[in-house]
């Protein structure tokens, strides 16, 4: 599998612990492949499972809890074959993608980006981060797999002047 170097994309997290996270995850969903399309998309739904809870272990650390969530998401969007499969074969795709953007959700939050940038992480890195979370969005509710739509609201609501929700 040809991925692009993590350095070399917009908003990838920069540090030798995020880019072996996502090195190790990339791989781990190569090896995910063997083509039993059913026994795959199980395989993936575990790899992917695991990443996240080792994302929400991170929490303690906002740098590199963003860091780890940046890096699953990459893998996840340039992982086309993968996630369809996961997606088409069910394995509960939209339970996951609804956590994988609640988390989101939080990071990108006024509260999660006071956070970040008391961490250290620079608002650079976080618009990037959100021109993943599109891109993911995109493909998952264009319907692209052979699977269902999967929504994917990642960006937290926010709050007009007159104080409702949008």
């Amino acid at each position: 599998m040809d991925a692009p170097v993590m350095s070399d994309a917009p908003g990838a997290p920069c540090g030798l612990h995020s880019e072996c996270f996502w090195m190790f995850v990339m791989r781990l969903v190569g090896a995910c492949t063997s083509g039993s399309v059913s026994g795959d998309a199980h395989r993936l739904s575990m790899v992917l499972q695991a990443a996240l809870s080792d994302v929400k272990k991170a929490k303690k650390t906002w740098k590199k809890y963003f860091d780890k969530m940046l890096a699953l998401t990459m893998v996840i969007d340039e992982s086309d074959f993968e996630i369809d499969m996961y997606i088409d074969r069910g394995f509960a795709p939209t339970a996951f993608f609804a956590n994988l953007a609640s988390l989101w959700r939080e990071i990108l939050s006024d509260d999660g980006r006071k956070n970040l940038k008391a961490a250290g992480v620079a608002d650079k890195r976080v618009r990037g981060a959100e021109t993943w979370c599109a891109a993911l969005k995109q493909k998952l509710e264009s319907g692209d797999s052979d699977g269902p739509k999967i929504k994917f609201d990642y960006a937290p609501k926010t709050t007009t002047s007159k104080g409702k929700k949008r």
